[in-house]
């Protein structure tokens, strides 16, 4: 059953408001996504190391200092990568454009739109 005019505005319009508030970028790059884990593994492996230098030799103030190490590397570790690519150019998809189609269209939107044949 298809959706009349105004679902299909609503829907659209929910759809512009969530990927416009969304804060993951649908073209990651793998080999930086990869460097970036393991750079961040190393710092939380180096910060939980000094962590327990400082509880063998007692001393508190290295202890918070390989704490604070070992959490930004957890951070760094599962903070997302960055990318390049400017969203809503060019036509990720490689459909053709036939009509007017919301920008931030994912996975699943263009799974729906070849199921309608659109």
């Amino acid at each position: 059953m298809g959706l009349s005019e105004r679902e299909k505005r609503v829907l659209a319009e929910m759809e512009r408001e969530l990927f416009g508030a969304s804060t993951l970028d649908p073209k990651l790059k793998p080999a930086n996504s990869v460097r970036k884990l393991v750079a961040g593994i190393l710092i939380a492996v180096i910060g939980l190391s000094v962590l327990l230098f400082a509880a063998i030799s007692g001393l508190v103030w290295i202890g918070v200092a390989g704490f604070c190490i070992a959490l930004f590397g957890v951070l760094a570790a599962s903070a997302n990568p960055a990318s390049n690519a400017k969203p809503g150019s060019g036509n990720p998809s490689g459909r053709k454009s036939g009509g007017p189609k919301p920008e931030g269209g994912s996975f699943f939107a263009d799974r729906w739109d070849r199921r309608q044949g659109e």
